[in-house]
C-alpha cells in the first residue's frame, strides 16, 4: 500500500527541525538533523479520516544564501515494513506472522526518532529472540516492552554497534510485547533490519540455572 515521504534538503551550517502537525496544529511527529543534514520522514501512513496536514520547516537561524528544497514522494511499503507514525503502544507497527515464527522488519531511525513494532500475542508463553542489524554510526538502543510500557529488558547504549541482540526473553501467553528501536545519538538517518524469532517455552526457574563457578 502507499505511504508518504517528506524529504527537507539540508542547508550548509545550519540544524533543521521538521514537525508534521495536525491541521489543528498539534505535532504529531519531529525528526531533526545536524549542520547541513537532510532531515525527513519516511514511510507515513496518512490518517484517511484526516483531509490535510501541516508542514513546519525551523532552524537555529538563517541562511540567505542557500534554499532548502522540500520534496512529498510517493512510495510503496514492502510487508515488514514500519509504518510511521510508529512511536508509541497505540501506534506500534504489527509484524507479520503467526504466533511461532520468523518475523522480519526493517526501518529507518534519526534523532528524536522512535520506532515500534508490535508481536501478536499467543495461547500459550513463548520465548523471543531480536536480532537488530544494520545500526551503525551511532548509539543504539534496543528493548522489549510490556503492553503497560515497562521496559522487560533492554540493551545498553553502545556505540558505533552493527548489530544488537536479545535473547530467550520470556512472553507470557495472552500478551502483546512491543519491540523498541530507538537512537541516542546519530550522525544521520540510519536504516536497520530486524529479525524476530518465536518458539514455544518458558525461561527455566532461576534455581536450576548453573551456579556461577567457585571464586578461586
Amino acid at each position: 500500500f502507499k505511504a508518504l515521504h517528506v524529504i527537507l534538503s539540508g542547508v550548509p551550517g545550519l540544524d533543521t527541525s521538521l514537525r508534521l502537525l495536525s491541521a489543528e496544529g498539534q505535532v504529531l511527529m519531529e525528526r531533526k538533523a545536524g549542520k547541513g543534514q537532510e532531515v525527513a520522514i519516511r514511510n507515513l501512513v496518512p490518517d484517511v479520516s484526516v483531509a490535510s496536514y501541516l508542514l513546519q520547516i525551523s532552524s537555529s537561524r538563517s541562511n540567505p544564501e542557500e534554499a532548502y528544497v522540500l520534496r512529498v514522494e510517493e512510495a510503496e511499503l514492502a510487508p515488514g515494513t514500519e509504518e510511521e507514525p510508529n512511536d508509541s503502544l497505540e501506534t506500534a507497527t504489527p509484524l507479520a506472522g503467526d504466533a511461532h515464527s520468523l518475523l522480519l522488519a526493517s526501518g529507518e531511525v534519526c534523532l528524536g526518532d522512535v520506532d515500534l513494532f508490535s508481536v501478536a500475542a499467543a495461547s500459550e508463553p513463548r520465548l523471543l529472540d531480536v536480532d537488530l542489524s544494520g545500526a551503525a554510526d551511532g548509539k543504539f538502543e534496543l528493548a522489549l516492552l510490556a503492553e503497560s510500557g515497562a521496559v522487560l529488558v533492554s540493551t545498553p547504549i553502545e556505540s558505533s554497534a552493527s548489530s544488537l541482540s536479545l535473547r530467550a526473553v520470556p512472553v507470557s501467553a495472552g500478551t502483546t510485547p512491543a519491540i523498541r528501536v530507538q537512537a541516542n545519538a546519530l550522525s544521520g538517518p540510519a536504516a536497520y533490519k530486524l529479525t524476530v524469532t518465536l518458539v514455544p517455552g518458558v525461561a527455566p526457574p532461576a534455581s536450576t540455572w548453573p551456579a556461577p563457578p567457585p571464586n578461586p
